[in-house]
């Protein structure tokens, strides 16, 4: 693949779940209706969403130098799309906390914290 493809396929990447993750003030008044929770229960998963993303940085990083910066990207795209998808099924706020504040945050920190890194290494080819 040449580096203006790395470039849509990153592009297209951060503008998914970035996305997604810029949602979050709308469905967390979503939630509040649907769950019928308060506001503190409510904000949770979105909270937990980004602290999971900041906090598996080094994660990623280290899993990024032992399998490669392509596999973790694409199993950091897989997950945080099965999050959201059990978002779907779920039937209370707890569900929701767990698939996409831990879920969808851990996919979201795997998906786009190495794009940079992958963007530059196509750059120099």
């Amino acid at each position: 693949m040449n580096g203006f493809g790395v470039l849509a396929v990153a592009f297209i990447i951060n503008f998914l779940l970035m996305g997604m993750a810029r949602l979050a003030p709308m469905l967390f008044v979503a939630s509040i209706e649907r769950y019928n929770s308060i506001r503190r229960d409510a904000s949770l998963p979105f909270v937990l969403c980004y602290f999971s993303r900041t906090l598996s940085g080094p994660l990623t990083g280290y899993l990024g130098n032992k399998f490669g910066l392509r596999s973790i990207t694409v199993f950091g795209c897989i997950a945080s799309a099965f999050g959201i998808g059990l978002c779907f099924f779920a039937e209370d706020i707890l569900a929701v906390t767990i698939f996409w504040g831990c879920l969808y945050g851990l996919g979201f920190g795997f998906g786009t914290s190495l794009l940079p890194a992958i963007v530059c290494f196509f750059k120099k080819i």
